[in-house]
């Protein structure tokens, strides 16, 4: 009797053991097969992104919503590793990541967007020729809301223009203090400060914007001409917190659009608005080499033209202005850029676009 009762002790244990062996086994397969899954969906997410960054490169328009792509949490950070060297950039999901150091590859986007739906626009840049297309990324769970004094309504439309055409957008004048503004339950919010002060409204972070994480509640501020730069702030509890090394100079409204989607996360220390504007002039600095090439070439044929002979020399030194401007950007500053940067290349470019006039005005090949 007492051995049939070990018996069937025994078998009841290698029954537990035999259904703890299935049962990690099926929990293993299913680990595996939804880090697999994650996987292929980081990889769709990617290529999405890599087509779309592609597409710019060669030149296409876009200004669209990219529907259907699995939901995920896509990271965006840059930064220099010190002062004079290039910016590395990626985006990433999980373990994967996009590596975006092309030179003509420049992104304006959120640290941090939660797909499955990315809005995209391309804004062509132009100082005074076409020297690339500036991408905007942001996702349809980021709301922005534009805080700004009555004065600078045509700015805030410029700035709306050049966004992306379903952006979700709010507008609040300053002198109401925001007392209108209504928390929608957004994953994240944008404030946009045009010539106000983000410390006159940290009463709402106490308030409305209490319970929201404080990464999830980002802000720039805009001071306009003749200021024009741009500081970054992020939510800290019940203030603003500055995360950009100060203000940095923007160059057109195509840069300060770059400037509304952008974002830095001041705990990784990230540059991503700073880098890709530096990378933008390093991206003009190649574009005004080859030009250059090509002015020179064409101003022997002009000997007893004196109209164009003197178009042409004077675009080649205006031309040497910009090339000498742009040949390192990395080496300069947030402050130099703006000190020195900025005005060196906006007074080149705008004598040059003088002189492209006067070529056509002279029936002279344009520079151009």
């Amino acid at each position: 009797m007492r051995k049939g009762i070990v018996t069937i002790q025994f078998n009841w244990i290698l029954v537990l053991i035999s259904g703890a062996v299935i049962m990690v086994f099926f929990v293993s397969v299913i680990n595996w097969a939804t880090k697999l899954q994650e996987e292929k969906t980081n990889v769709v997410i990617l290529n999405t992104v890599s087509t779309i960054t592609n597409s710019i490169k060669s030149g296409d328009r876009l200004d669209k919503i990219f529907r259907s792509v699995p939901e995920a949490d896509i990271l965006y950070k840059c930064f220099r590793s010190d002062q004079g060297t290039p910016c590395t950039c990626s985006l990433s999901i999980g373990g994967r990541a996009l590596n975006l150091d092309d030179p003509s590859i420049i992104l304006f986007a959120p640290t941090r967007m939660r797909v499955p739906n990315i809005l995209s626009k391309s804004q062509e840049w132009n100082s005074p020729f076409r020297i690339a297309n500036f991408l905007y990324f942001t996702s349809t769970n980021v709301r922005y809301i534009f805080v700004r004094p009555t004065a600078n309504e045509q700015l805030k439309k410029d700035i709306l223009e050049a966004s992306p055409s379903l952006l979700k957008a709010d507008e609040h004048f300053d002198d109401t203090l925001l007392d209108d503004f209504v928390d929608k339950n957004d994953d994240r919010l944008k404030f946009v400060f045009i010539n106000t002060d983000p410390a006159d409204y940290e009463d709402l972070l106490d308030g409305e914007l209490s319970d929201m994480k404080d990464e999830d509640v980002n802000a720039v501020w805009i001071k306009p001409d003749p200021t024009r730069t741009v500081t970054f702030y992020r939510k800290n509890e019940d203030e603003w917190k500055m995360v950009s090394a100060g203000d940095i100079p923007y160059y057109d409204i195509t840069s300060l659009v770059g400037a509304v989607f952008s974002e830095e996360n001041d705990k990784e220390g990230t540059e991503n608005y700073f880098c890709m504007l530096q990378k933008s002039f390093e991206t003009q600095h190649y574009a005004v080499k080859a030009i250059k090439k090509r002015a020179e070439n064409i101003s022997g044929v002009y000997t007893s033209n004196v109209n164009c002979r003197n178009t042409y020399v004077n675009a080649i030194a205006n031309l040497q202005a910009l090339e000498a401007a742009t040949i390192d950007p990395y080496s300069h500053t947030e402050v130099s850029v703006g000190t020195n940067l900025i005005p060196s290349v906006e007074g080149a470019a705008t004598a040059l676009g003088t002189n492209n006039d006067q070529a056509l005005l002279y029936s002279c090949a344009l520079i151009y």
